[in-house]
């Protein structure tokens, strides 16, 4: 967590050149958005790769309102916009939330994630989709084929009726992963549903 520390010293001791400067990183950007709002793609993902361990408060202080006005800028032309989560959820998921986003990706509840698969709605709100599920981690030892099944019947058993819900790794398998899991996961879905 190098970053967010180097970024709070500088913040406690250059706060008007880091907000000087994250003002000029934002209009620099402009063209992007521009681009983005121009181009065929119907969905727009950031990679911001967001957690709610310790960048929730600076989110809202720093990008909250620049996410609002994106995203109202890329609603307008008729995108959807979500941003890739794979931290905790707690505090930063309300935040991003209240600024439009369509949708959460590689969403991570427990065992790996610091909230339960049959509360990331309440945390989630039910306009927004929410993508992801099974902690990649999960994929590889020490975990088993058996908790992956309880796994999926956890998330299908909270989410299938109401929807809203892409079930799918929350971020990468991980090079020791059991690529046959993944199969295995389509399996209990065909089976479950």
């Amino acid at each position: 967590m190098v970053g967010p520390l180097h970024l709070s010293y500088l913040l406690a001791d250059a706060r008007d050149e880091v907000e000087t400067t994250l003002g000029a990183l934002e209009r620099s950007e402009e063209p992007l958005l521009d681009i983005l709002c121009e181009c065929g793609a119907p969905l727009i993902e950031w990679g911001d790769n967001l957690t709610g361990e310790i960048v929730t408060g600076l989110f809202e202080r720093y990008q909250a309102d620049l996410y609002t006005r994106w995203i109202e800028r890329l609603h307008a032309a008729g995108k959807q916009v979500g941003v890739h989560i794979d931290g905790t959820l707690h505090g930063i998921t309300p935040a991003v939330v209240k600024t439009g986003m369509d949708f959460i990706e590689s969403v991570t509840p427990e065992p790996c994630g610091d909230v339960a698969i049959e509360d990331l709605r309440e945390l989630a709100g039910d306009r927004v989709i929410l993508w992801g599920g099974i902690p990649g981690a999960m994929f590889a030892p020490p975990f088993t084929r058996a908790e992956i099944r309880e796994q999926v019947a956890r998330i299908i058993d909270a989410h299938w009726e109401a929807g809203r819900f892409v079930l799918a790794s929350a971020d990468q398998v991980p090079p020791n992963g059991d690529i046959g899991l993944v199969d295995y996961v389509g399996e209990l879905v065909e089976e479950m549903c």
